[in-house]
């Protein structure tokens, strides 16, 4: 072709004159791009049809030559993969027995004369179905109590060490059974205008905020403060020493419902500490005030008989 007539034929397949070595090369390297991905589905399809791969077999090094001989690698249909998802591994007999058995209530102070103030944990055993306050370096039979933290204690029984973290505790077997039903005390998620709910037969839990609400409230208006405190009759024992405070609402009978109390409950301690004298009390709602206390345990005398009222605050 010459070049006069090369001119005059503008749409020639340009591709013609491109260098044979070169187009090629082109298409070789497009082809070993997509190799990879077309011996990919070609192992998949193999592997679906006969449940085995080709796999190089190597000879040994003194082979003066290496041969590819396809050898089938089976996989045996007895293959448990959950195994290395760890799914079926034996978990050790003692690993988290202690959190099975033991519950948070809350923690508190309490004055040491000699140690100033010192934390305590209010502890449901479930094992033994039993309530307890605890502190630092004390023992539960053979579980020894390490460290009480504001939201949390650790407990150690020979190797096993757990910590445990606050939490709303339904320990009590008979919530909601048909005497709580009697006296009218529901449980469930319904709060009541104290922002309390029940979470057991002698259990409640209380949002912080609410309560703070209503102690502000009653301490803007001093007469209602007063009748508070008059409810509460002094108990005195033959020494003629106050051992208790005896319930006779004249006041905010609303509150006393919402925390579990009835007309002539006596009350005895609360967080272990005596109930001998107002300032006590006072002591308490002070504790509450400062946010240095996140659960109040209350032993009462109802119709003679003693009762454990548990209030977790959060």
């Amino acid at each position: 072709m010459t070049e006069s007539r090369a001119r005059k034929r503008p749409g020639i397949n340009r591709i013609r004159l491109m260098n044979p070595d070169r187009r090629y090369a082109s298409i070789c390297s497009r082809l070993a791009a997509a190799l990879p991905v077309i011996a990919l589905g070609v192992g998949g399809w193999i592997l679906y049809r006969t449940h085995a791969l080709p796999v190089p077999a190597v000879e040994a090094l003194a082979s003066t030559s290496v041969s590819c001989v396809p050898v089938a690698a089976v996989l045996p249909d007895s293959l448990d993969w959950t195994v290395f998802r760890n799914e079926q591994a034996p978990t050790p007999a003692a690993r988290g027995a202690l959190a099975r058995r033991f519950r948070l209530a809350g923690t508190f102070f309490v004055y040491d004369s000699t140690d100033g103030d010192t934390r305590k944990a209010v502890l449901h055993d479930l094992e033994q179905a039993v309530q307890m306050i605890v502190g630092e370096g004390e023992s539960i039979g053979d579980v020894d109590v390490l460290r009480i933290a504001s939201d949390r204690v650790i407990l150690r029984r020979g190797m096993e060490e757990v910590e445990l973290g606050l939490g709303f505790s339904r320990a009590d077997p008979e919530a909601g059974s048909d005497e709580a039903a009697t006296a009218g005390e529901e449980t469930g998620d319904k709060e009541n205008a104290f922002g309390g709910r029940k979470t057991g037969k002698h259990s409640w839990v209380f949002r912080r905020d609410a309560l703070q609400k209503y102690y502000q409230e009653v301490l803007d208006d001093p007469e209602r403060l007063v009748r508070i405190f008059d409810s509460m009759k002094a108990v005195r024992g033959g020494d003629r020493r106050i051992t208790g405070y005896r319930l006779n609402i004249l006041g905010e009978g609303d509150f006393y419902r919402a925390v579990g109390l009835r007309q002539g409950d006596v009350m005895r301690k609360v967080n272990g500490m005596n109930m001998t004298s107002r300032r006590r009390a006072e002591f308490l709602i002070g504790e509450f005030a400062r946010n240095r206390a996140n659960v109040f345990e209350m032993e009462i005398e109802r119709n003679g008989k003693p009762m454990k009222l548990t209030y977790q605050i959060r």
